[in-house]
């Protein structure tokens, strides 16, 4: 490689190592993030300052607007470095040293996938040519097989996903009317009650048009009478009506809209965890066939806990 070549190479990665890098370098801080946001850690092993196929990596895909976009909504970057002309403390030094042993890291470049505890979900080995487009769909493909699904755009998917509109065609839930009085509209007095029984707020993302998915957690989770005892114990319920056109009124409209684009909801059902100062402590969206209520339940009660932390 010529050495204006890889000069430019070094100035292009440059941002990997500034101060307002989206990279984290600490392992600890980035468990912390994950959990707080319910991702996974994409933990990049590199020689960012030297190694030539890092350099180029950095340069055509990690550095660029497409991937950081996409990396800011889907995981927690973390980037464990053995740089040449970098200066890195001691204890940074040697957690990337152990890190390289633990997940048995030979060669750079290297990514890992971690879940929030630091365990490994599946990983990338070596560069992935293409830039954004190409790493986002080998990542999607990755984390698939390892959860045991089908891989994104594969015949298996499809059919899965056919599959599945067939499943929810055959759900029709009509909600239960006396549990209507348990659930607030109003972002501002369900904020105000939390504060005042110490509760968190359960917020809802949801249409009352007819929507499999959406009737579904209601039927098989938010009208069980298990959920309402647990709700009246834990949380102050608040129902968030992101339906189009007139169905729901202009000042609701707008307050839900705006509570859409605060907490970053880009479907529904989507239930968000709100602190009584009005921050997001996580999300459950979606809602998977044959989920049991106390399974879900449990899953939120993490939320309650981590409130009282």
């Amino acid at each position: 490689m010529s050495k204006p070549l890889l000069l430019s190479l070094l100035l292009l990665s440059a941002p990997l190592s500034a101060q307002e890098s989206p990279w984290l370098d600490d392992l600890a801080k980035a468990k912390a993030v994950a959990k707080e946001k319910n991702r996974p850690i994409l933990a990049y092993f590199t020689g960012s300052d030297w190694q030539k196929l890092c350099l180029q990596y950095q340069a055509e895909c990690l550095e660029k607007k497409e991937f950081l976009d996409w990396a800011e909504q889907n995981v927690v970057l973390l980037m464990l470095d053995r740089p040449q002309n970098k200066p890195q403390t001691e204890a940074i030094k040697k957690q990337t040293t152990d890190l390289m042993a633990a997940f048995k890291i030979v060669g750079f470049p290297a990514i890992v996938i971690l879940d929030a505890e630091g365990k490994e979900r599946t990983r990338l080995q070596g560069r992935i040519d293409g830039g954004p487009p190409a790493f986002i769909r080998e990542y999607n493909k990755a984390l698939a097989r390892a959860e045991g699904k089908p891989e994104p755009g594969s015949k298996e998917e499809a059919a899965a996903k056919e599959e599945k509109k067939e499943e929810e065609k055959k759900y029709v839930y009509v909600p239960k009317e006396e549990n209507k009085k348990h659930w607030s509209t109003s972002y501002a007095g369900a904020l105000e009650k939390a504060k005042k029984e110490k509760k968190i707020v359960l917020a809802s993302f949801t249409v009352s048009d007819p929507h499999e998915a959406c009737q579904m957690l209601k039927g098989e989770v938010l009208d069980q009478e298990e959920f309402v005892k647990w709700a009246e114990k834990n949380v102050v319920l608040l129902e968030v009506d992101c339906s189009k056109g007139e169905a729901v009124p202009a000042e609701l409209k707008a307050q839900n809209e705006k509570l859409q684009t605060q907490f970053k909801v880009s479907g529904v059902p989507t239930v968000v965890f709100v602190d009584a100062a009005g921050k997001s402590l996580g999300s459950l969206p979606g809602f998977r066939v044959g989920t049991k209520v106390a399974d879900w339940i449990k899953d939120a009660q993490k939320y309650v806990a981590k409130a009282k932390r």
